[in-house]
This record gives C-alpha cells, sequence and structure tokens, in this order.
C-alpha cells in the first residue's frame, strides 16, 4: 500500500519540462497582450524559434507546460487590467487591446465562448435522443 502511494505522489508532484522556446513564446504573449498587439500564434511560435511545421500544428498551446507558463508570465489579473484600461477615454485603439485579451483567457480556458457552444450543442443532441 505504502508503495502504491509514494508512485502517486511522485506523479503528482512531476514537474513539466519547460523548453527554453516554450518560455521565450509565453513572454512575447505576455509582451503583445500588454502592448495591445494582435496575438497570432503561429507567428509567435515562428518567432521564438519554432519549425514553421510545428508554429502551424499549435499543438504547444494544448501542453501542461504551456499553461503553467501561462499562469506564471501572464496571470488573470494582468489580463483584467488589459481590458480595464479598455473603458479608459484615452485609448484610441480599444478593438485590438481587447481581442488581445480575448486571446489571452481564450488560451487559458477561461473564455467562455466554446464552452458555450459545446453546452448548446450537448442539450440540442440530448433533446434530439429524448425526442425519439
Amino acid at each position: 500500500m505504502k508503495a502504491k502511494e509514494a508512485i502517486k505522489k511522485v506523479k503528482l508532484n512531476k514537474t513539466v519540462k519547460r523548453s527554453p522556446r516554450m518560455v521565450k513564446a509565453v513572454q512575447l504573449l505576455k509582451e503583445r497582450v500588454e502592448s495591445g498587439k494582435k496575438v497570432v500564434i503561429t507567428d509567435i511560435q515562428l518567432e521564438a524559434g519554432y519549425a514553421p511545421s510545428t508554429a502551424h500544428d499549435c499543438t504547444l498551446t494544448k501542453t501542461k507546460a504551456f499553461k503553467e507558463l501561462l499562469e506564471e508570465y501572464l496571470p488573470d489579473t494582468s489580463l483584467l487590467g488589459v481590458i480595464k484600461d479598455l473603458v479608459e477615454p484615452t485609448n484610441d485603439d480599444k478593438n485590438t487591446r481587447l481581442a488581445a485579451a480575448k486571446e489571452g483567457f481564450r488560451l487559458k480556458d477561461r473564455y467562455p465562448a466554446s464552452k458555450l457552444q459545446l453546452n448548446a450543442f450537448q442539450d440540442a443532441t440530448k433533446d434530439l435522443y429524448e425526442d425519439q
């Protein structure tokens, strides 16, 4: 019993490998969001040194290490600060800044648009099966 608990504990405490390119990509993402520039993940990956085939694949954003780095470098409070700045009358380019904040929330799975669509689809299929 103790061996199983020890194995489980090791698996839970296992650190995720972060490559230098991954860290660079998250840093570039943070810079673009904070400066209000347009966020294109493929471009960020290319600039960070990823091969074009890898950058166009976009699997990086689905990795656990990338999500951990996002939380570290781009916390929700930072994204909320971008949105807060949008209401300031001195901000001229609100659409770009809003798009950058949305992309940050989407990458962190905090933007509910896709979840709402999925829930609507699940409700529709549930209703379809119940009618039969």
